[in-house]
This record gives C-alpha cells, sequence and structure tokens, in this order.
C-alpha cells in the first residue's frame, strides 16, 4: 500500500510506522513537504531527526519532483537508463546531475 493512491493514515502509530498517507506526503511537490517522511518503513527515524510529518487529516496536493523533471522518468527504459547516463556524465564532466538535466532542458 506505500506507493499507492490509498489514503490510509496509521494514526497515533504514524510516530513509529510509515502510513501510506505519511509516504505520499513523501512524494508531494509542495515546498512545506520537501524533506519530510524519509524513512522507508519507520517513521521513528523521522521523529528523531525532525523530518516527520503526521497529517491530521487528508490533504491534497501535487506529486512529482517540482522542478519540471518528471516526465523524464515515465518509462522503464527511462527510469533504469538515464540514471546510468547521468552517472557516466558525471564522471566524464564533473558536473552534478541535476546540473545536466537541466542544461539537457534548455
Amino acid at each position: 500500500l506505500r506507493h499507492s493512491h490509498v489514503w490510509l493514515d496509521y494514526g497515533w502509530l504514524g510516530h513509529i510506522f510509515v502510513s501510506p498517507a505519511q509516504h505520499q506526503i513523501h512524494h508531494s511537490a509542495l515546498p512545506r513537504h520537501r524533506d519530510r517522511n524519509l524513512g522507508f518503513a519507520l517513521a521513528i527515524w523521522d521523529w528523531m531527526f525532525g523530518t516527520i510529518h503526521v497529517p491530521k487529516s487528508r490533504e491534497l496536493f501535487p506529486m512529482g519532483l517540482g522542478d519540471g523533471s518528471d516526465g523524464a522518468w515515465h518509462s522503464p527504459w527511462q527510469l533504469y537508463w538515464r540514471p546510468l547516463v547521468g552517472a557516466a556524465r558525471v564522471l566524464r564532466h564533473g558536473r552534478p546531475f541535476r546540473a545536466l538535466v537541466r542544461s539537457e532542458r534548455e
């Protein structure tokens, strides 16, 4: 259920375990949700490091990377091949991958 669109909240257990609702917030494109709910299964790590966001009710928000590059990852080819190409470019050119993605769009 973690990657489904089902809004399932664990209530007070959301401070210990990552619910599908919390994981959806992790994928939010809104700045207020950035760097939140980074834990895979245990929310206790986010709680300890101050990155937890336990929703009190259902929140509606756009999902994505927020930088306009979402469409660059929609096919299996792009999902698996693009990181390898990006890593090769970083090794060859010494520039961060995000800078390369931006320069490809320009």
